[in-house]
C-alpha cells in the first residue's frame, strides 16, 4: 500500500536542526502522475518522478505528539492529470517527505477542486524539529464538492453551513459514477515521448489499448509528432524490415511494452483503398473482421485527440518490395501505400498499459442531497 517516507535529505536537515536549536519547517506540496506508472518511493529522492504542480499548504493541525495533518486545495483550473505522487517541501525547496505506492489508486486532478488531507507521521523524530508552516486548518466552504485524501475506503459525507459535518455513510453514494482501473491517460517512453489519448477497442475476444505517440510531449496531436517508418525501424528491429510479425514490430520503452499495429486486415495490393465499415456498435463489441488499426477505425473512426490530417502508419508492408507500408486516414478510411521515409502519425499499442481509478462526481441534486446540503466524498 502507497506509504510516507521521510527522505533522507530531511533526515540530514532534521539532525542538522537538532544540534542547531532550530526546526525544518514544511511549506509546500507537490502533486505528480509519476510519468504514468506507480512505484515504491525510496528514501534517497529529492524530487518527484513527474512533478506536475506545486502550491503552499492552506492549513495545518498538530496532534501534540507526533503527526501533522495538512491540508492543500488544488484549484479547477489545475492541468488534469492522475496523481500517483505527492511531496512535501520545506521553506528551502528540498524534499522532506513523499508519499506513493506501486498499489496507490489514483486520482485525476482538473474539473473541480482537488483537495489533498494528508497526515504527516513523524513518530521517530523529536517534538519541535520539525513544523507545517500553515495556519489552523479551517472547514470546508458550503456548497463546495471536492475529493478529500483520507485513507483507501470511500464515504460519503453531507454539509450544511461549513461547520457542522454528517459523518455517517450516506446511502446515495452507490449512484456515483464509479469507475475502477482504466487505462493511463498519459505513459511516459521518456526521450521516445509519451503516449497519450488512450482508445481500448476489442478485437480478438480482448481488449487492446492504443495511444497516440506524443513524441515532442506537447501533450497534443500534431507536426511534431510526425516519424518516418526507418526510424521506427531502427526503434524496434534493429533497422531490418518491418513486417507484421510481433517479433519486429515490438520493444519496451522506458520500462513499457509497446506495438506498432498492424493495419488489421490483407492488403490488396492496389496502392490505394478503402475497407467497408461493418455494423460494431461500439469498443466494447467484439470485432471479428478487422483487428488493430481497422478495428480503432471500425468502432471508432477518429480518436478524439488523434491527428486528422495525417495518416497513421501500421507494420503492414507492401509485399513487393521492402520500401514501402500501408497507412490509414483514421477521418475517411482511406488506407494507401507510403515510402518508409515519409513522416506519418504513430499510434501504438501498450501490452499491459498502466491503470488508474476514475471518480465521476454528481451534482449533489442528483444524490437527492437535503435542501441546503452539499455533498463530497472521502476515499
Amino acid at each position: 500500500m502507497p506509504v510516507t517516507l521521510l527522505t533522507d535529505t530531511g533526515e540530514t536537515k532534521l539532525t542538522t536542526a537538532a544540534g542547531s536549536g532550530s526546526h525544518v519547517s514544511i511549506t509546500q506540496i507537490a502533486l505528480g502522475d509519476a510519468g504514468g506508472r506507480r512505484y515504491d518511493p525510496t528514501h534517497d529522492m529529492t524530487a518527484l518522478v513527474n512533478e506536475r504542480v506545486r502550491r503552499d499548504i492552506d492549513s495545518a493541525d498538530f496532534d501534540g505528539e507526533h503527526t501533522w495533518y495538512v491540508r492543500a486545495e488544488f484549484p479547477t483550473d489545475t492541468p488534469s492529470f492522475a496523481v500517483r505522487e505527492i511531496g512535501f517541501f520545506d521553506q528551502d525547496g528540498d524534499l522532506i517527505a513523499i508519499w506513493a505506492g506501486a498499489d496507490v489508486q489514483s486520482r485525476q486532478t482538473g474539473v473541480i477542486v482537488y483537495l489533498v488531507e494528508h497526515a504527516l507521521s513523524f513518530s521517530r523524530v523529536a517534538e519541535g524539529l520539525i513544523m507545517v508552516d500553515a495556519p489552523p486548518i479551517r472547514q470546508i466552504k458550503p456548497g463546495q464538492m471536492v475529493l478529500a485524501k483520507s485513507g483507501r475506503r470511500f464515504e460519503g459525507y453531507l454539509e450544511c453551513d461549513g461547520s457542522v459535518v454528517d459523518v455517517d455513510h450516506y446511502p446515495n453514494l452507490a449512484s456515483l459514477g464509479y469507475e475502477a482501473d482504466q487505462p493511463a491517460a498519459v505513459v511516459d517512453l521518456g526521450a521516445s515521448g509519451r503516449l497519450i489519448f488512450p482508445v481500448t477497442v476489442r478485437w480478438g475476444g480482448a481488449d487492446h489499448t492504443y495511444y497516440h505517440l506524443d513524441r515532442n510531449k506537447d501533450g497534443a496531436g500534431g507536426r511534431g509528432d510526425y516519424v518516418t517508418l526507418d526510424t521506427l525501424e531502427a526503434l524496434f528491429n534493429d533497422g531490418a524490415h518491418m513486417t507484421d510479425e510481433p517479433a519486429t514490430r515490438s520493444g519496451t520503452l522506458n520500462g513499457v511494452e509497446v506495438r506498432l499495429p498492424t493495419l488489421g486486415a490483407d492488403w490488396p495490393q492496389t496502392g490505394e483503398y478503402t475497407f467497408a465499415q461493418t455494423t460494431v456498435a461500439d469498443p466494447a463489441t467484439n470485432n471479428t473482421t478487422y483487428s488493430d488499426l481497422l478495428a480503432i477505425w471500425d468502432a471508432v473512426g477518429l480518436p478524439p485527440g488523434w491527428t486528422a490530417g495525417r495518416r497513421y502508419r501500421s507494420s503492414t508492408p507492401r509485399e513487393v518490395d521492402n520500401v514501402a507500408h500501408i497507412s490509414i486516414n483514421f477521418k475517411t478510411g482511406e488506407c494507401v501505400e507510403s515510402s518508409d521515409s515519409v513522416l506519418f502519425a504513430v499510434a501504438l499499442e501498450v501490452i499491459d498499459p498502466p491503470q488508474e481509478t476514475v471518480l465521476n462526481l454528481p451534482d449533489s441534486a442528483t444524490l437527492g442531497a437535503p435542501s441546503g446540503f452539499s455533498f463530497y466524498i472521502r476515499y
